[in-house]
């Protein structure tokens, strides 16, 4: 509050908004940097990180891209300064520099996930998947551990780095845990293996340049994000959540089973594992953040006809059924970050509610406004 006062930025919300933090909470606010700002779960990130009073610098790959509209009035809503947007490329060594720069924290978010590369040429797998996973991470957090002011890195990994084809937990355990990692999966496998493979390696590199570099580096294991998106954008853009919902929706269920993670508590716990306390192995931490048990979507009233009525509302269009059968142990990150996970089936039942959705998608009908990701639900 002080700082706020001596520096005279005293624009009424900010300065009552820093007031309430120091009777209710004595965390004071912070800059952070969240790369792939207009992500799933980069616009998620940031828009909990800004309702909690911090100022964000978010990069995006192409300031022309139509989902940077979201960020650009986002931006018009903020006060002065405190969300800056910078373009930066995965590939392009330094380019992450001036976003990071001042930053207490940096949140690596930004990455490649697309199914549409399965199956496709060696090298349009080196360029598309690979290369950007590996070279954006080192980019990230090697000039991350030499910015004096960054205090802990927050990189998204998946639970792909846990396990690999026909691989079980390790140690005799039942359940995969953070001290598992996928040692099956091959650079030049078939399907989403090269993905798997390079998430694995870069969360590796990462956890190991944390350890030999002086700034902690922690890693969140997620499962597969499902959730409100932020904007109509990323809904229209059909990405790989928006994408899974669709098919859904349409009787396109497949057999896919999914250890399903809501993007909000996603981001959440970026944000937790920033800035809480907690005991750390070689200067670095990993926290599983997904459902225990694997999901899929069937029918509603376990026939077919409704999913692909004409004129059905997507939200009404198939039921989330579970396993029944623990397969990780997502204790960790409710133990030592105090993260209480939704529920898959809220998470899908407010996917589906959102208004981004509905206006994305004219077939549904009234739509209920999201759950509360501000301020007061963090």
């Amino acid at each position: 509050v002080i700082d706020i006062i001596m520096k005279g930025t005293l624009y009424p919300s900010r300065l009552l908004l820093a007031i309430a933090y120091f009777w209710i909470d004595p965390v004071e606010s912070f800059k952070a940097c969240v790369t792939g700002g207009t992500g799933f779960l980069g616009s998620e990130l940031v828009s909990q990180l800004l309702e909690a009073g911090n100022d964000v610098h978010a990069t995006v790959r192409c300031m022309e891209d139509p989902k940077t509209v979201f960020l650009k009035e986002l931006r018009e809503r903020c006060e002065p300064g405190q969300l800056e947007i910078f373009q930066a490329d995965l590939t392009d060594e330094g380019s992450f520099n001036k976003a990071i720069q001042g930053c207490n924290y940096v949140f690596h978010v930004a990455g490649p996930f697309t199914r549409e590369l399965i199956g496709a040429d060696e090298d349009t797998i080196e360029e598309e998947i690979i290369e950007p996973i590996l070279f954006g991470m080192s980019n990230v957090v090697e000039f991350a551990q030499k910015e004096k002011s960054v205090q802990r890195v927050v990189l998204t990994s998946s639970t792909a780095a846990l396990r690999g084809p026909g691989e079980k937990p390790s140690a005799g355990r039942a359940l995969f845990t953070e001290e598992d990692w996928n040692t099956a999966s091959r650079r030049d496998g078939p399907g989403m293996e090269p993905y798997q493979w390079a998430k694995t390696v870069a969360e590796r590199g990462a956890l190991n340049q944390g350890r030999i570099g002086g700034t902690p580096v922690v890693s969140i294991v997620s499962g597969f994000m499902l959730g409100p998106p932020r904007s109509a954008a990323l809904c229209e853009g059909g990405g790989v959540s928006v994408q899974t919902m669709r098919a859904w929706a349409a009787g396109d269920f497949g057999s896919d089973r999914k250890l399903i993670a809501d993007v909000r508590d996603v981001a959440r716990a970026h944000i937790l594992a920033a800035t809480e306390d907690y005991p750390m192995k070689d200067n670095g931490a990993r926290f599983i953040v997904s459902a225990e048990e694997r999901a899929w979507a069937g029918p509603v009233g376990g026939g077919g006809g409704g999913a692909g009525a004409a004129g059905a509302s997507i939200r009404d269009a198939f039921v989330l059924q579970t396993t029944g059968v623990r397969e990780l142990d997502a204790g960790r990150a409710r133990a030592l970050l105090g993260l209480a996970p939704r529920p898959p089936a809220e998470t899908v039942a407010d996917f589906l509610a959102c208004e981004a959705l509905a206006a994305a998608d004219p077939a549904a009908s009234s739509p209920a406004p999201p759950p509360a990701t501000g301020a007061g639900a963090l």
